[in-house]
């Protein structure tokens, strides 16, 4: 097998078992989420807590399907007529790459001094899933709003936390949620396009030449075949004839069905105003006796506010701070005005 093979086959299995891990947590993967983060910080001793691998495959694959999609399908683009395809691919690449390296490099969260009031007042404690009053870091020494969690990869505590995502060596969390969102269905744009792009190449190309008429003889047994005998016989000369084209367009295919599916996970969830660690702590609080159902959401505000809240979270918590000063002055006020009616001798 070649490197690219090897890669590619890793990728799968790792992002297979991601998918896994999130759709069946504890089914597969323990009974506490802490277990998934010290396997992360164990295999992931170098670059400060955090690995580039998952990074480094995705550019790989990314990288390599370009290539293969610039040497064997461009050309046939051209010869077929279908040359926008190839600005339309670009646009949807440059779209793709923009929301991976956001979601990559952009903040999740991190809670500091400045910002710990707002987020404090953004998600007030449940009480059940986070204590009331808060706790405190015991790492980061610091007050940990409800939603937060301490992230030993990046050793912060990062607001609204969901999960650590090995694709993008980040945690995602208040901040870059949007950006998660946008890698991901970026994705599932692109194979799907890809997909689609590299079957109708093969269709028209093959009309053109007329193969579906073509004609050879089998060595085993001396007929005589064509390409529309049958499906077998077809998907035959399909790989000889178009090996790399299929093989992409099967990639694509493949993987698009994946995202798809993860995507429509990670969607559903926080349109009901959960994350993956709330999930966890749920379980957790199940296994200690409280009487606490799946669908226990306290920090729902509807999906509309849910979405919002994703798309726009720095102004979300710069509204919430203004709010939150009006009523610490309006409460200070109404503690330092005199009682009774003031008397003037």
């Amino acid at each position: 097998m070649t490197l690219i093979s090897w890669v590619v086959l890793l990728s799968v299995v790792v992002f297979s078992a991601y998918l896994v891990r999130v759709l069946f947590p504890t089914k597969f993967f323990g009974e506490s989420q802490n277990h998934w983060d010290k396997c992360v910080t164990k295999i992931t001793p170098a670059w400060n807590g955090c690995n580039p691998i998952g990074q480094i495959c995705f550019i790989l694959l990314f990288s390599g399907s370009y290539v293969v999609a610039h040497v064997a399908a461009f050309p046939l683009l051209q010869v077929n007529g279908m040359h926008q395809h190839k600005t339309i691919g670009l646009v949807l690449a440059s779209c793709c790459l923009a929301a991976f390296f956001l979601a990559s490099y952009s903040d999740p969260g991190r809670i500091n001094d400045a910002n710990v009031a707002g987020f404090m007042s953004l998600h007030p404690s449940d009480g059940l899933l986070f204590p009331d009053p808060p706790a405190t870091c015991q790492t980061c020494n610091h007050v940990k709003p409800a939603r937060s969690k301490h992230c030993n990869a990046t050793k912060s505590c990062v607001a609204k936390y969901d999960h650590w995502c090995i694709w993008i060596n980040n945690s995602v969390g208040f901040y870059n949620i949007r950006w998660f969102l946008a890698f991901i269905f970026s994705i599932m744009n692109s194979c799907a396009y890809v997909a689609f792009v590299c079957c109708s190449i093969i269709s028209i190309d093959m009309d053109r030449v007329g193969a579906w008429d073509f004609v050879w003889i089998e060595h085993d047994t001396g007929k005589h075949v064509q390409v529309k005998d049958g499906w077998f016989v077809a998907a035959r000369y399909i790989i000889a004839a178009y090996g790399p084209v299929a093989g992409l367009g099967l990639f694509c295919g493949l993987s698009g069905v994946i995202v798809v599916i993860f995507g429509a996970f990670q969607l559903h969830k926080f349109l009901r105003g959960e994350t993956e660690n709330e999930r966890w702590k749920i379980k957790e609080r199940q296994e200690q006796g409280y009487a606490l159902t799946n669908n226990y959401r306290p920090f729902d505000q509807g999906w509309y506010q849910n979405m919002m809240e994703i798309a726009f979270p720095h102004h979300t918590l710069a509204s919430q701070l203004s709010l939150s000063s009006k009523r610490h002055i309006n409460h200070t006020l109404r503690k330092t005005r005199p009682s009774g009616d003031l008397k003037i001798y």
